[in-house]
């Protein structure tokens, strides 16, 4: 009872701290501060050198996100070869992770790294496990070995959860500690099949690696005519003077399936905007084509097969008996009205009696 607090008066609290309490062993920032010369750093530090194109510095982590087969490891792998050729890079110092592959696809990308000198290295093989490397990292960041090295993960999914925030900010606290220290990673990763509100490719999972990270780009592809293939690389992030927009072209199998890998890669050239410009002109109509297939034959079917002018509103008729409402029939008309093929265009108004625009196939 002596120890209770008379009604209306409030305890003193002693917020005073408890020094005793305190562990011996303490941490402090003069633990932490860098001793290395501003000198020695400077010389350390990595110039502008690009390892893929003019997309991938060194002494940053740069990730490509695309879809399946639109060739993110093709055209990777074809920009390294030639940073190689350059003597852009040491090919000693690169280490490409092939943790998604075929055995067909590891020998022939094997056979690559030993005609331009890069290594290679792949799970389940010469004891390497996937979550290995985080390990490995952390080693060659304290050991001084990050310097100059060039890590290629393809891909990073398997190394990471890409779809969870923890794990992927855990892996981008990794990959930090190893770029500060000299070290270059360069990832891929895959695209959501939904495509965002521009039609374009988004990228899966969280958006921690692309925040932890330095650059990042996104792969469309532009078009597909069976013979070449066009693609983009559109930045979404960058850290340096990296180019926004590149657009590159490589063969196609098209109905060649197996066409060699080599073939392929060797096929890979940059291709300059107006010509990808041109092509996703093409690709645009090609997939309006494709799209609107079904109604567009049942409009020059109903043309070819009457002998009397037709009027607009009958052929929105026609349309919408196909399924479609009276504003996207009418829509549909207008996209292949003209006299153009090439641009779609499947029929054209003449002027009939008194003035009268009626329909024609062209």
């Amino acid at each position: 009872m002596g120890n209770e607090v008379p009604k209306g008066m409030k305890l003193a609290v002693d917020n005073t701290p408890n020094l005793a309490a305190v562990p011996e062993a303490l941490v402090d920032f003069d633990d932490f501060l860098l001793t290395e010369s501003s000198e020695d750093m400077e010389a350390r530090m990595l110039a502008d050198v690009f390892v893929l194109g003019l997309m991938a510095i060194m002494g940053q982590f740069t990730v490509f996100y695309g879809g399946p087969n639109v060739g993110k490891t093709l055209i990777g792998l074809k920009l390294l070869i030639e940073a190689i050729q350059a003597g852009k890079i040491d090919p000693s110092q690169v280490y490409y992770i092939n943790a998604d592959d075929t055995y067909k696809g590891i020998v022939t990308k094997k056979r690559l790294a030993e005609e331009y000198g890069f290594n290679m290295l792949v799970p389940g093989h010469s004891g390497f496990k996937a979550d290995m490397l985080v390990d490995i990292l952390r080693n060659r960041a304290v050991s001084g070995k990050a310097q100059g090295s060039i890590v290629i993960l393809d891909t990073l999914k398997k190394f990471t959860d890409l779809m969870s925030k923890g794990a992927s900010s855990a892996f981008g606290e990794v990959q930090r500690g190893f770029i500060s220290n000299g070290g270059t990673v360069i990832g891929y990763a895959h695209v959501n099949k939904a495509k965002g509100d521009d039609g374009g490719a988004v990228h899966a999972g969280t958006t921690d690696i692309i925040d932890d990270g330095d650059c990042a780009y996104i792969i469309d592809q532009v078009e597909d005519d069976g013979n070449i293939r066009i693609v983009k690389f559109r930045n979404i992030k960058d850290r340096g003077d990296v180019a926004q927009v590149v657009n590159y072209q490589y063969k196609s199998k098209g109905n060649s399936p197996s066409m060699p890998y080599l073939e392929l890669l060797y096929s890979v050239t940059e291709v300059d905007s107006a010509t990808a410009k041109k092509a996703q002109a093409r690709a645009i109509v090609a997939e309006r084509l494709a799209t609107n297939h079904d109604y567009i034959v049942a409009v020059l079917e109903y043309l070819t097969s009457t002998t009397t002018e037709v009027n607009k509103a009958e052929l929105v008729s026609v349309v919408m008996d196909s399924g479609l409402s009276k504003s996207k029939a009418t829509k549909l008309l207008d996209a292949h009205t003209g006299t153009d093929k090439v641009q779609g265009h499947r029929w054209n108004t003449i002027k009939g009696e008194k003035n009268a625009k009626h329909f024609i196939a062209i």
